[in-house]
């Protein structure tokens, strides 16, 4: 009796025919053009470009967060060039979106832990901030100014 011998998975992504091997094709184009943007952006401002996707001739890059979204916007017109110049795609414009994929990103994502943030405040900051509620003609404004400064 003939052995019958499987497909592996590998094997089935490699078949030129088929809905696979459309999807694989798919990935393998998505991992360029992310490599793509990339090298087009500045060192420190690469590992948070977290994929790319391309929507009738708007190019959207996501970013673990809206900090990196900001700093990334302003280095989109040398990824729209790179973009042409390598893979012959032309994007009228570009978007970037924060997408988090990871929570633990969060705090990697240039936001700060909370425990960062809320720092003790000195005795010269709490009497400028109570000296300011005095001037201060919003009466809402001046009561949360008084709150912070008696904060500890």
């Amino acid at each position: 009796m003939p052995r019958k011998s499987f497909k592996t998975v590998p094997r089935i992504l490699q078949q030129e025919t088929g809905v696979l091997a459309g999807l694989a094709a798919q990935v393998e184009r998505d991992h360029a053009l992310v490599a793509t943007v990339r090298a087009a952006l500045p060192a420190d401002l690469a590992p948070h470009c977290s994929g790319v996707a391309v929507h009738g001739q708007t190019l959207v890059v996501f970013t673990p967060s809206a900090n990196w979204a900001t700093r990334l916007r302003f280095h989109l017109p040398d990824v729209l060039r790179a973009l042409a110049r390598r893979h012959q795609l032309v994007c009228g414009q570009a978007v970037c979106r924060v997408m988090l994929t990871d929570p633990a990103l969060a705090n990697t994502a240039g936001s700060l832990p909370p425990a960062a943030w809320r720092r003790d405040i000195s005795d010269a900051s709490r009497g400028h901030i109570a000296a300011a509620a005095d001037f201060i003609a919003d009466p809402a404004l001046a009561a949360a100014l008084r709150r912070l400064a008696t904060r500890k």
